[in-house]
């Protein structure tokens, strides 16, 4: 009976902390594309981000000191542009042309958040009010 006593002394407690252990977890790993508890989608609509406009073959680091040439240079080469914010990466989709006066700078994005891919609305530079309607 002591086997059965020290048994289940030892190994009581596990189920309990894996349950909650996953229970945790649960609730922490929602992903970009799952609905939230209220239905709706934790980036639906149009967001600002704030972040560097840069090159999706350098991301957050350039190969040349001056990063507003070594993008526009690797987004000539092919690459398209990124938005880095801290140490995620998302591809811009949208007017390469309003995108480029940005290359290299830190930048405002209007936009929609579709996978990692975020589709530009509109883009500014940070601290600039955002155009109103009317």
């Amino acid at each position: 009976m002591s086997y059965l006593r020290f048994r289940g002394g030892a190994w009581a407690t596990w189920p309990a902390a894996v349950l909650i252990g996953g229970l945790l977890l649960a609730g922490c790993s929602r992903q970009g594309g799952e609905q939230a508890a209220d239905g709706q989608f934790p980036y639906e609509g149009v967001h600002v981000f704030e972040g560097q406009v840069s090159d999706a073959s350098c991301g957050a680091t350039h190969k040349m000191p001056d990063a507003k040439a070594c993008t526009e240079m690797c987004v000539a080469g092919g690459g398209g542009y990124v938005l880095v914010i801290g140490n995620v990466v998302h591809p811009l989709e949208g007017n390469a042309e309003e995108i480029k006066a940005f290359a290299g700078a830190a930048a405002q994005v209007s936009a929609s958040l579709e996978g990692n891919t975020l589709r530009v609305v509109s883009i500014r530079a940070p601290g600039q009010r955002q155009p109103t309607e009317g």
